[in-house]
């Protein structure tokens, strides 16, 4: 299970695929649960019994905070990365550059790794973490001043998992046609295929739909603060082909 806390019933509620992420909001995913974020070319991976919350999600800046868990964050270019800060109660880290990083919490401990890229342990001068390196985190004394250690770099099942589907990322068709800013564009590759059209160029086609499928029958609108009345699709592939271009009928 992938819970979303709806902040206008202020209760956990069952997360919705394709559902639009603004701030404030927060998800958790349950035992043997995980679950993906995009926003425009970044992805968060969520790991089993891992909570955070949006505290910024515009134009200007990604300020994601972690609870509890694991989550891995992959940066598509320095622009981006300029742009978004991730941390815990314990420190907030900034990434100097575009990369893969992992931020995990467990009770008062942070841990910080970078597999690729560089980040920075924000209002701690010297204090940046390499590829290919972890650091742990905690607060003592009743200053909470903030204590550091390196740590060994997590080969587990997470790691594992965020690894290999980093390398699939790295194989997409679809970059060669929109732009990975585009919520959504690799689930294109999972589900679907490019071809050329007479008139209308490069246009995309889910692979399987049910025979009287049409645009806008399998789903439902939903009211997203602060956008309004939003369409949800159910197809796995259903967020980008309706936030972005048009539909056609062909052949």
């Amino acid at each position: 299970p992938v819970w979303w806390f709806d902040l206008e019933e202020g209760r956990w509620t069952e997360a919705q695929r394709n559902r639009p992420v603004t701030a404030g909001d927060r998800l958790s995913t349950g035992r043997d649960a995980q679950a993906e974020l995009r926003i425009g070319s970044t992805t968060v991976k969520m790991a089993e019994g891992t909570e955070l919350e949006m505290l910024r999600l515009d134009d200007e800046r990604v300020r994601i905070q972690l609870h509890r868990g694991s989550i891995a964050l992959r940066l598509r270019s320095s622009e981006v990365a300029a742009e978004t800060q991730f941390g815990t109660d314990e420190a907030w880290l900034q990434p100097l550059r575009g990369g893969l990083y992992r931020l995990d919490r467990d009770d008062d401990t942070t841990f910080a790794a970078s597999w690729r890229g560089e980040l920075r342990v924000s209002d701690e001068v010297g204090l940046d973490i390499e590829g290919g390196r972890r650091l742990q985190l905690w607060r003592e004394g009743p200053s909470r001043q903030l204590r550091h250690r390196w740590a060994t770099v997590l080969g587990d099942a997470f790691a594992a998992r965020v690894l290999r589907e980093d390398r699939d990322d790295e194989r997409t068709a679809s970059a060669a046609y929109v732009s990975p800013e585009m919520t959504g564009f690799e689930d294109l590759d999972r589900n679907g295929r490019w071809d050329q059209h007479p008139e209308y160029g490069p246009v995309w086609t889910p692979l399987t739909v049910r025979s009287d499928w049409a645009p806008y029958r399998q789903g439902h609108w939903t009211w997203v603060r602060p956008w309004g009345w939003t369409w949800v699709d159910d197809a796995a592939w259903g967020f980008a082909p309706f936030h972005y271009g048009r539909w056609v009928s062909w052949r």
